[in-house]
């Protein structure tokens, strides 16, 4: 295991750049390594477990201080993942030493992690794993790295781990919005926007709501689903005085399956009724 680093001394900054493995016995160049190293930089290369300063270097790409407090996580890698139509999961290896949390990136383009654009990111401060939902079909890449928090607040990361390459055979179908509210009586319209890629649509209405992966919807009360794109308003009756949450998302059948692949939910809306 080879730790490539640099040592910034006036600030008492000591950051890992790539960590190499190496095999078999030494040798003068290290295969596979690319590094771009500036002018007037030093560098050194740590073998195994090294010290500096007080700082200790460690094979797994960790580094910790005197008191055995982390200044950079473990390196970890990807070790399962898995596709639920539109959903893919990644789990990373465990015990990845000093992390604190994990950073998850995915995007089209497999030279995402050298361009820093990304089509979406996920933070996980608790298992080391994440989903990304609602993936467009075709082809992605996804990569993820540890971090630990420094004095001030701020990441310190491993580096990245191999990116992996997967595919997604589903269509998801357009986000639909909500377009207008009627009320009369204890009746309620809901029109919305037809979705391109949809074969139906699911309404949910309820008093109270809750938040998951960032989404807002209704704990389900009422619930209708239309068969056919074109349908786009439906209506419930007797539905009691009070203060109601709606949203609305399109669905298909294009897994292999055939069971439902659902688009993010509307925006949610709030309405009241008076009877």
């Amino acid at each position: 295991m080879a730790n490539l680093f640099w040592y910034d001394v006036e600030n008492g900054v000591l950051q890992c750049i790539q960590t190499v493995t190496v095999g078999g016995a030494f040798e003068d160049s290290i295969p596979y390594a690319d590094f771009i190293l500036s002018k007037g930089q030093d560098y050194f290369i740590a073998f195994g477990t090294e010290s500096l300063n007080g700082r200790v270097i460690h094979t797994d790409g960790s580094i910790t201080d005197e008191n055995g407090a982390y200044l950079r996580p473990a390196d970890t890698k990807i070790s399962s993942h898995s596709i639920d139509r539109n959903k893919l999961t990644v789990k990373l290896a465990k015990g990845c030493a000093g992390a604190q949390g994990y950073d998850f990136v995915i995007s089209k383009k497999s030279d995402m992690l050298q361009t820093g654009k990304f089509s979406k990111t996920v933070s996980s401060t608790g298992k080391p794993q994440a989903s990304f939902r609602y993936l467009s079909k075709g082809t992605w890449y996804v990569a993820a790295r540890s971090w630990v928090l420094d004095a001030q607040g701020n990441k310190v990361y491993g580096s990245w781990t191999k990116v992996k390459k997967i595919k997604i055979t589903v269509v998801t179908p357009q986000q639909p919005k909500i377009r207008d509210i009627t009320v009369k009586g204890n009746t309620v319209t809901v029109t919305y926007t037809k979705c391109k890629n949809a074969t139906g649509y699911e309404i949910l209405l309820g008093t109270k709501y809750k938040i998951s992966a960032g989404e807002k919807y209704p704990i389900k009360k009422y619930v209708k689903r239309t068969e056919g794109k074109n349908t786009v308003t439906v209506t419930f009756t007797n539905v009691k005085k009070g203060t109601w949450y709606v949203t609305v998302r399109s669905w298909n059948r294009t897994s292999k399956n055939k069971s439902r692949v659902y688009s993010p939910y509307s925006t949610m809306k709030k309405f009241k009724t008076k009877k």
